[in-house]
């Protein structure tokens, strides 16, 4: 097993990196990729992940993908992009870890530079989750064929991640073909925004299937 881990709790990726579909992921750290780096995940990759609010710094084991940074997940049908708990089968919960949340370029109607609720108060690092923008098609992400399951981690009392969070998303971004499944908190949320999304799957969420805010406008 290969693990997202840093001393200091927040692996911060400004490069390419691509990972190993031979190996299973280990994700505990905050996963940030920065302006200008890139995440490539390619079909068959396993992560798995757990967060631990009581360790000094805490694990939030979420992955942020800031303004100006990129991901792929390059899954296929039969061999799709997994991320799941790190808890054994049967003892799995809904909130084990965070999620995977985007930040792109697009307009909402909020602001051109907003954050998300919650994140200035991570301990680790306040200042993530800006988002907004004046770039409609800003490409933030290709995402085909991923499984998210068993995120929603409350970083704050009422305040948890989405399996999908999907900030001010462009619609040069792809996301096509994605199940949520047992979600903390809603399976997919999306502060506005261009981003059309095609296949998307919801499947036993604690709140909302299906969230739009901050004025929307994909389909």
């Amino acid at each position: 097993t290969t693990t997202f881990c840093s001393s200091t709790g927040e692996t911060e990726i400004t490069g390419t990196v691509t990972l190993d579909a031979s190996k299973v992921y280990l994700l505990k750290n905050l996963v940030v990729v920065r302006n200008g780096g890139r995440l490539i995940i390619p079909a068959g990759t396993l992560i798995r992940a757990l967060a631990n609010p009581t360790t000094t710094p805490k694990q939030y084991a979420t992955i942020v993908v800031e303004r100006g940074g990129w991901i792929s997940v390059n899954g296929t049908l039969s061999s799709p992009v997994v991320i799941t708990s790190a808890k054994s089968i049967g003892s799995r919960e809904r909130g084990d870890w965070g999620g995977l949340v985007l930040c792109g370029k697009a307009t909402n109607n909020q602001g051109p530079s907003i954050q998300i609720e919650g994140f200035n108060n991570i301990v680790l690092d306040a200042t993530l989750a800006y988002h907004g923008g004046f770039s409609n098609n800003d490409n933030s992400c290709n995402i085909n064929y991923l499984r998210i399951e068993f995120g929603g981690y409350a970083f704050e009392p009422n305040k948890e991640i989405n399996g999908l969070t999907l900030a001010s998303i462009g619609d040069g971004s792809v996301i096509d073909h994605v199940q949520v499944s047992y979600s903390g908190d809603d399976a997919y949320e999306w502060f506005g925004g261009t981003v059309n999304c095609r296949h998307l799957i919801a499947y036993k969420t604690t709140d909302d299937d299906f969230d739009t805010d901050f004025g929307y406008r994909g389909a």
